[in-house]
């Protein structure tokens, strides 16, 4: 079991990178095409931490047990209207995807700069000319959310498919 705690912890996480991507979609508002029903990024295959699961396990118990997982092949947690179910808990990566990303890959004396946003969004502009400041560096954001699976007393680093947290489908 999860403490409350620790959600109130992962809440709190998640408060901060809603707070940095709101500061990167006010300087990019009229470029980003991110809004409610635009769901193409929002797949099946998107597995999450268990410290996440049990966030939206703790949080939406009526509609993990009495409600029906969205049809194959978009995330089970999509309404009939392309919009989240589980907004308010939705994990890390629903939160970040779309925005201008970026991570440091290699070596530390050779690190290089990696950069991705959704194909929808930027269209003709690459986003490597953007400043670095202006992208939402994800190592930090993806290291504190392993050291709070780490803490859980779970420390497993194997992810759940978001289909899975319906029980009986």
């Amino acid at each position: 079991m999860y403490s409350q705690d620790l959600l109130k912890e992962l809440e709190a996480f998640y408060k901060e990178v809603d707070d940095s991507t709101s500061n990167i979609y006010a300087l990019y508002k009229s470029k980003l095409k991110c809004r409610k029903g635009c769901s193409s990024c929002c797949q099946d295959d998107i597995e999450i931490f268990g410290v996440e699961a049990a966030l939206i396990r703790n949080n939406y118990p009526q509609l993990l047990e009495e409600g029906h997982p969205a049809k194959v092949g978009a995330c089970a947690f999509l309404d009939a209207e392309g919009g989240c179910r589980i907004y308010e808990s939705r994990p890390l990566i629903c939160r970040v995807f779309g925005m201008p990303l970026r991570w440091l890959e290699g070596p530390k004396r050779h690190q290089k700069d990696i950069r991705s946003v959704c194909a929808l969004n930027f269209e003709n502009e690459t986003i490597n000319d953007l400043p670095v400041e202006h992208c939402l560096h994800m190592d930090p954001l993806e290291e504190k959310l392993v050291l709070l699976q780490m803490r859980s007393g779970k420390p497993s680093l194997d992810k759940i498919s978001l289909r899975k947290l319906f029980p009986n489908h």
